[in-house]
């Protein structure tokens, strides 16, 4: 933290969190972009085109009877030969809770391919939600904004977590649950234990806030 005593130096650190932050920001607003838009298209403005041009089969909650299942037929294809072709594929809620937990970090060397991975199954009509794919994405930028700061002299370890507490907290609009998971390393519980129960340790910082 040395380096960061100097005005100078504190005024860059102060400017590159602003600028790596309001990328991060930008990036999980134009996955929510992407997908609000994407579901609508591929949902609903293309099945009412499809059901005027043939008001035969102009029926069902879409507004084109065999939609769903052509739709989801092509989906499940392409989600497939992404995932071989990319080698790509998302973690879950508590994969990504316990790297956090157990490393500190989240590996960020994919994002774009982590991202496109976990957006297509939502536009295909997959019920996972967005937190499934987007919770490793978040860590994952979190991590590439500490990993920037260091030039400063300063450890960021914490800021995944952070990072992933704020995710969960906005996504399940539950303080709580996005306070506790990401030092639980789980969401589920402790499934090793047979009591259920999770033994928790505060970083420093959190613990004074607590």
């Amino acid at each position: 933290m040395d380096k960061l005593a100097k005005p100078t130096n504190r005024a860059l650190f102060l400017a590159s969190v602003a600028v790596t932050g309001a990328l991060a920001g930008a990036a999980v607003w134009l996955f929510f972009f992407a997908m609000e838009h994407g579901i609508d298209y591929l949902w609903t403005e293309i099945p009412h085109a499809l059901g005027v041009a043939s008001p035969e089969l102009a029926s069902g909650p879409f507004g084109f009877l065999p939609y769903p299942f052509f739709v989801c037929l092509l989906g499940g294809l392409l989600i497939g030969l992404y995932e071989k072709m990319t080698g790509t594929r998302t973690d879950d809620l508590n994969q990504v809770m316990a790297k956090v937990k157990q490393d500190g970090h989240y590996p960020y060397d994919n994002l774009g391919k982590l991202s496109l991975a976990a957006l297509l199954p939502l536009l295909f009509g997959g019920s996972i939600g967005p937190e499934a794919g987007l919770t490793g994405v978040i860590a994952g930028l979190c991590s590439w904004v500490g990993d920037r700061m260091r030039r400063f002299g300063a450890e960021f370890r914490e800021l995944t977590l952070l990072g992933t507490q704020a995710a969960l907290t906005a996504l399940f609009t539950a303080p709580v649950f996005g306070f506790v998971a990401p030092l639980a390393g789980s969401a589920d519980g402790d499934e090793g234990s047979a009591s259920g129960e999770i033994t928790i340790k505060l970083p420093k910082a959190q613990k004074t806030m607590v």
